[in-house]
Order: C-alpha cells, then sequence, then structure tokens
C-alpha cells in the first residue's frame, strides 16, 4: 500500500470450487488477508458454495 494510505483495502475471498478444503486453511486465507494490511475480507460466490464452506466463514473471522 502506498505511504499514507488511509482508504480500504480489501481482498475477495471466493468461496466455492474446491477451495477453501477445510475450515483451517479459510482461517489461514483470512490470516494472511488481514496480516498483508487488508482492512478485511469479503466473501464471494456464496450461490455455488457448500453450506459446509459457508459454515467456515464464521470461525475464519473470530478474533479478527
Amino acid at each position: 500500500m502506498p505511504a499514507g494510505w488511509n482508504g480500504d483495502f480489501p481482498c475477495f475471498i471466493r468461496l466455492g470450487m474446491g477451495i477453501p478444503r477445510s475450515a483451517e486453511q479459510l482461517r489461514a486465507i483470512v490470516s494472511a488477508v488481514k496480516s498483508g494490511g487488508s482492512t478485511g475480507p469479503v466473501f464471494y460466490n456464496y450461490s455455488e458454495s457448500p453450506p459446509r464452506m459457508l459454515s467456515w466463514v464464521k470461525g475464519a473471522l473470530q478474533g479478527m
């Protein structure tokens, strides 16, 4: 990010299509997004995401 940046820096995480493969992998992705300076993940592709994958989102965001 440029020095002095004060705006949003979102990172889009596409759910579905086999990735992430586990709740742990999604937590690792969210952690990397945050440690990289993002203002937060934005999840999309809900309509093509298996319900089990959607159930991982809350756990991945806890503690952020």
